[in-house]
Formats: structure tokens, C-alpha cells, sequence
């Protein structure tokens, strides 16, 4: 039987996997200082009764760099902090799992404090220019339902790290030809709602899309940025079954029907279902799950 997505993808935030050997030679804890940004599950399972595929061992993760770690501690304190950089302190614990024959690592955090860490701009507006010189393949699917690989450069991870604060500095580079489609990419992890405009603007016209592989490419990007932050079914629908990973020709005018009619109303983070097949991820493109490979 076919893997579920949810644990067969690998999104570009998890990369390389190392060997079951090391995780068994990791220290059993040990006290950790760690800058990320926190992920809140969309079903939260924690005190209540509720149980199945899409409960964690944590509602709560942290993603460093290209790592996950599950994160423990006092409840309302990490759900204030969802989506946001900070910065943890805390014994970590790690163990090997194996899940569907690949073997993984889930590390967990017993965190004793926890907070803000932003970015400076300045540090931000570095690892943008450094998005014109490390080149970037964009993404692909490798799966029905839909699994996407999105093969995140280093710049990329970093500016993704960087949380809600790099939206104002990739917004003042939307425009930029050479680096469009990674800004674009980028909005759709770290924006909110002041970034679908400006995304919808770039995308190509329909005529465009149809005949132009370069527009079609920046179409698609913008379709898997835009999903990420609107968690609509504007493009893809939320159940399985055999979905195209090709952008439609008419991307651009669904996407501006759909903003339209939920300007008024829409704002990021609340509402929605994040966990269905055909999502391109979760948060900052980040699979939330109890393990990961690096």
C-alpha cells in the first residue's frame, strides 16, 4: 500500500537523512539553545480525547534551519508564539523512529523559556542578494496526490527562518526580475494577507501563461505561494484523487475573483485546514511531523 503524502514528502526544509546509527549515539539529553520559528498544529490534540493520523506526539514544532524538534512546555505560552521567530531554551531528547521503512529522528524539547527573536533587516536584505547568486531549480511534484519537493536553497531557508519580519524587505524586491520567483515563493512562507495583492499582480495574464514556459513556471509558484497562505481551494481541492500539478492557463483571474471577494474579511493564520493532501505544506512550507531526517 502506497504511503500517505503527509510522511512520503520531503519538503526542501528536511533534506539529507542520517544514519539510525548516530541518532542511537546521541546524547539521551542535553541543554540547547535554538533559533527557529514555531508551528501550531491545525488539530490540536493535546487534553483532549481526540486521536488518529493527524494528532503529533506535540501540537507544537519548532523548525531550525532544516531540522524539526516537537516542543513541550506550558500551552498558552506556545500557542502565542505560533508562526513567529523565537528563540528556545530547553533539554532536548532525541530518539530513532522508522516510519514506512525510512528512518528518522524525533528530536523533543522541554522548553524552558521562549522568545521573540527577529531578524534584523538588514540580515534579511544579506541573504536576499545572495537569492541573485546561488541558483534555485524550483518545485516539483513527485506524486499523486500531489507531493511537492521544493529544493530550498540555503538563502532561501534563511530568509524563511527569518519569519513574518522578511515580508516587508521580499515585498521591496517583487519586481525584481532575476529573483521574482523565489521572492514570490518566499511570500507565500513568511506573508500574510498584505502579500497576496502584490503576488497576484506579478502573475502572469492568461494569454501569457498559455504560451510562455517562464510565465507558466512563476503561475505555478505563485499558485503554491498563494495556497500556502490562503489554505483555499482556489487551485487544488482538499481531498485526494488524480490532481494536475500543471498551474491552470487562468490562474491569474481565479486568484483575483478569489481576493475580490475575501479582501474584506481574509487574514492569515485563522481558519482553515492545513492538513489535506494536496496542501503544498504547512507554514513556512514545513511538514509538521512527530520526526525528521536531519
Amino acid at each position: 500500500m502506497r504511503a500517505p503524502c503527509f510522511y512520503t514528502c520531503i519538503p526542501g526544509l528536511l533534506l539529507a537523512l542520517v544514519s539510525l546509527c548516530t541518532a542511537q549515539n546521541a546524547p539521551a539529553s542535553q541543554t540547547v539553545n535554538l533559533a527557529g520559528i514555531v508551528l501550531v498544529s491545525d488539530h490540536p490534540c493535546a487534553g483532549s480525547s481526540s486521536s488518529g493520523p493527524s494528532c503529533r506526539a506535540s501540537d507544537f514544532a519548532l523548525i531550525s534551519g532544516r531540522t524539526t524538534y516537537l516542543l513541550y512546555g506550558d500551552l498558552p505560552t506556545l500557542q502565542k508564539f505560533g508562526r513567529q521567530r523565537v528563540k528556545v531554551t530547553g533539554a532536548l531528547e532525541q530518539e530513532p523512529v522508522e516510519s514506512y521503512g525510512t528512518h528518522l529522528i524525533r528530536r523533543k524539547i522541554t522548553v524552558r523559556s521562549i522568545d521573540t527573536a527577529e531578524m534584523q533587516t538588514s540580515e534579511i536584505e544579506r541573504f536576499v542578494q545572495q537569492l541573485n547568486v546561488v541558483p534555485w531549480r524550483g518545485p516539483q511534484n513527485y506524486g499523486s496526490p500531489l507531493c511537492w519537493d521544493f529544493a530550498f536553497t540555503d538563502p532561501m531557508v534563511n530568509i524563511l527562518q527569518a519569519g513574518r519580519s522578511a515580508q516587508d524587505v521580499l515585498l521591496r524586491h517583487i519586481s525584481d526580475a532575476n529573483i521574482r520567483d523565489q521572492v514570490i515563493m518566499l511570500l507565500g512562507g513568511v506573508g500574510d494577507e498584505n502579500a497576496i495583492e502584490p503576488i497576484i499582480d506579478a502573475m502572469a495574464d492568461s494569454d501569457e501563461s498559455r504560451f510562455d514556459p517562464k510565465a507558466k513556471r512563476l503561475d505555478l509558484i505563485a499558485d503554491l505561494a498563494l495556497t500556502n497562505i490562503t489554505v483555499s481551494t482556489v487551485i487544488w481541492h482538499h481531498g485526494g484523487g488524480i490532481t494536475d500539478d500543471r498551474p491552470p492557463d487562468d490562474s491569474k483571474t481565479r486568484w483575483m475573483k478569489w481576493w475580490n471577494e475575501n479582501e474584506g474579511s481574509f487574514k492569515a493564520g485563522v481558519g482553515g485546514d492545513r492538513l489535506y493532501v494536496n496542501y503544498p505544506n504547512y507554514g513556512i512550507y514545513a511538514q509538521f511531523g512527530d520526526a525528521s531526517a536531519r
